[in-house]
């Protein structure tokens, strides 16, 4: 199951984070989102998640849906 860090409540938004991100990066727009709940993913690599082999959008898509 894909873990996410969480703020908030009402409806959902998924945030992504680039390159050298972390899913603990969208604290402070978190905050600007009232009303919302804000899912924050460390993808693949990152956050101490194993890198995907092969990295591709289609895996990539596929373990956040999990």
């Amino acid at each position: 199951m894909t873990e996410f860090l969480e703020w908030g409540q009402g409806p959902p938004v998924v945030m992504l984070h680039g390159i050298g991100g972390a899913a603990k990066l969208w604290a402070a727009t978190a905050g600007g989102l009232p009303g919302r709940q804000v899912l924050a993913w460390n993808q693949p690599g990152y956050g101490g998640n194993a890198l995907l082999d092969p990295l591709t959008f289609g895996a990539l898509a596929d373990a956040l849906a999990v």
